[in-house]
């Protein structure tokens, strides 16, 4: 059986690179270890290097999935200390018959969760479904193409989404942890802990990179900061190497206009530390150029934050323009502007929009509608095979018996 492992992962080397490095930091992340794998009829594909918000809504929907279902997340990075996770030394566990189900569904968020999950059900015959989740909104690859042919099902996060697939599919939106991320009790209190400033706080939270707006957020803000000494901007987010002379421009624009004090960087945020820097704003910016559903409006609103953001990848289904926030033009970094010093200017407004925010998302955008909903695909998918029968004998096979 040592051999087997080891023969499978040496293959898994051979043909991922990224599985190396997942591998061997696997130990080092949080998540409590599956020992059982009879009664888990989910398994959420992982298998990724860094936090993402791939990461951040796969571990919501999972943490209340498990409620319903057994599940649990297979490789990669796990901030939630509570989820159940597989290790890719177990996975021939696999091949363990679910109690109670004809088979395990795969789900998978990423071309590299198909690709495994493609192997694990075409190659090594386990019993397992695929569903695949995509939010981008742009031109599939023809690898991608070819895998999302091989999945069961696939779920689009939008009706843009949608389009791009080269298949049918499922809409199902995203959904919020509204318990999770929610107005803050004792904002001044919070923001002294995290050594925030007392003031008018935006924040932009995404990596450092040009799709993600960040330099048109810096523009729109600093004609503001120098109008007014009481706005800060808070920041979070990966700056990856290669947009290290993109992020050397911004800095020094913001150092020439002397206000670098006035701009908290914080990086990469663990995602369970992510709620009460929301909760330290008093406004949200998404200032995007590209997305492809993007959940960081969602988190805001569900925070009792108003949210200025872009006309795309799905804010224009989030964000109800002029009563929960407002939406401008990508790439214009006036109109932006003039947004937020709407915003700035009238806190009363700020307020009222704040509550309308929080009320929608609670309303339209609830995680139990997420779950509730992807749950309905899975129970298609089983009912479209026949029960496997539990085993009455007393003999249980091999990899029962290794469990």
């Amino acid at each position: 059986m040592k051999n087997c492992q080891l023969l499978f992962i040496s293959f898994a080397f051979a043909i991922d690179k990224k599985f190396t490095e997942v591998f061997l930091n696997v130990l080092l992340r949080k998540g409590r270890e599956l020992r059982s794998i009879k009664n888990v009829w989910l398994i959420a594909g992982n298998i990724s290097r860094r936090c993402s918000g791939i990461n951040s809504t796969l571990e919501r929907v999972v943490l209340h999935q498990n409620k319903q279902l057994g599940a649990c997340v297979f490789g990669g990075i796990v901030s939630i200390a509570s989820l159940k996770k597989m290790y890719f030394w177990d996975f021939w566990k696999l091949w363990v018959q679910p109690s109670g189900k004809p088979f395990r569904i795969w789900h998978a968020r990423r071309n590299s969760d198909m690709v495994w999950g493609i192997i694990f059900r075409d190659l090594l015959r386990m019993p397992l479904q695929l569903v695949f989740t995509s939010a981008s909104q742009r031109r599939q690859s023809k690898f991608t193409q070819f895998l999302t042919s091989k999945m069961t099902t696939v779920i689009a996060t939008s009706s843009g989404s949608a389009f791009y697939l080269n298949r049918s599919s499922v809409v199902i939106p995203h959904g919020m942890d509204v318990d999770m991320f929610s107005p803050a009790s004792h904002s001044l209190e919070l923001r002294t802990r995290l050594g925030i400033p007392n003031g008018i706080v935006v924040g932009c939270f995404g990596r450092i990179r040009p799709s993600k707006g960040t330099d048109l957020f810096v523009d729109a803000i600093l004609p503001l900061m120098r109008e007014r000494d009481d706005v800060y901007a808070l920041l979070t987010g990966l700056l990856k190497k290669q947009h290290s002379d993109f992020f050397q421009k911004i800095s020094l624009k913001i150092s020439q206009e002397n206000l670098s004090s006035r701009f908290i960087w914080l990086g990469e945020v663990d995602g369970a530390q992510m709620p009460n820097f929301y909760r330290c704003l008093d406004l949200y910016v998404a200032p995007q150029r590209w997305e492809g559903f993007g959940v960081t409006p969602l988190e805001a609103m569900a925070s009792g934050l108003p949210v200025v953001a872009t006309r795309v990848g799905a804010f224009e289904t989030q964000i109800i323009d002029g009563e929960t926030g407002f939406l401008v033009a990508p790439n214009n970094a006036d109109e932006l502007r003039d947004r937020l010093n709407q915003m700035i200017q009238d806190r009363q407004k700020r307020i009222q929009m704040g509550k309308a925010a929080r009320d929608h998302v609670v309303r339209s955008f609830g995680i139990n509608r997420e779950v509730k909903a992807i749950h309905s695909v899975y129970e298609a998918i089983w009912k479209s095979a026949p029960l496997v029968q539990e085993n009455s004998s007393q003999t249980k096979s091999f990899w029962e018996e290794s469990i």
